[in-house]
């Protein structure tokens, strides 16, 4: 069958309007609370995930050093300890801005940090994460097997793109009494708390495992699990861009993403 201009015309809107899997390319903030850790160069390391690209800009905020200004990032990336430790908090002053970050759209990684210290009002965490909303406790652990839940299953977070094992992964200081606005997707088997869960915010989330990356060792098992946090993340970005109202057609998604 010969088709005619018309035909074509609607063959390429519906091709243009069709769901599609975006290559982006993000930049990520990595804010390192602790010069033990492992982490920072395995995540600067990792230049792309397929179909994503990332470019990487490492700030050490051990001290107190970070005053939020988040450099053109679309992600952030605390690595083991990172946004404090042994009594010391290095958030202070940035968290509304941090806070407002996320809302507007920002995605964030959280890997475990040291229960052992508080903000200046007395909290642990930190007023950075949506603590008055969404209280959050530390509780002081360590290494646990794990269950995956459903949801943890259905991100893909543990599968994409590589199968992680994480009952090989140290496991550190984990959150504890959250929410139902969180959603678990791994559970510590010591004490059903969460190994892993996220946090929608505004436009934006918060993710948190709490991995242990403190030297070669424990970094090693947990390295497959990087890539996917970083999947993770850029895909929450692609898929809150494609519900906006400026994103309804594939074309104009990478237009923006472009710009």
């Amino acid at each position: 069958m010969v088709r005619g201009p018309r035909s074509l015309v609607i063959a390429l809107a519906l091709c243009l309007l069709a769901p599609v899997a975006l290559a982006g390319k993000y930049k990520v903030l990595v804010l390192n609370g602790d010069a033990r850790n492992q982490e920072a160069a395995v995540v600067v390391a990792t230049k792309s995930v397929a179909p994503h690209t990332f470019e990487f800009e490492e700030v050490k905020i051990e001290g107190g050093k970070f005053d939020g200004n988040m450099r053109g990032a679309q992600i952030v990336w605390f690595p083991w300890n990172g946004p404090g430790h042994d009594g010391a908090y290095f958030m202070g002053g940035s968290e509304e801005k941090f806070k407002q970050w996320v809302n507007d759209g920002g995605v964030v990684w959280i890997s475990a940090f040291d229960d052992a210290y508080t903000d200046p009002n007395g909290k642990q965490v930190g007023s950075w994460m949506p603590i008055d909303k969404h209280p959050i406790v530390v509780q002081n652990t360590a290494d646990s097997d794990v269950d995956i839940t459903a949801d943890g299953n259905k991100s893909g977070l543990f599968a994409k793109p590589n199968k992680v094992d994480m009952n090989a992964i140290v496991l550190d200081d984990n959150f504890a009494s959250l929410d139902k606005s969180w959603v678990i997707l791994a559970t510590r088997k010591d004490n059903s708390q969460p190994a892993a869960c996220y946090l929608p915010w505004g436009k934006g989330v918060y993710v948190e495992a709490c991995i242990d990356t403190r030297d070669a060792g424990k970094m090693a098992p947990a390295t497959p699990l990087i890539a996917n946090g970083l999947l993770f993340l850029a895909n929450w970005l692609e898929s809150s861009l494609a519900v906006s109202p400026a994103g309804k057609a594939a074309t104009t998604w990478g237009t923006l993403r472009a710009e």
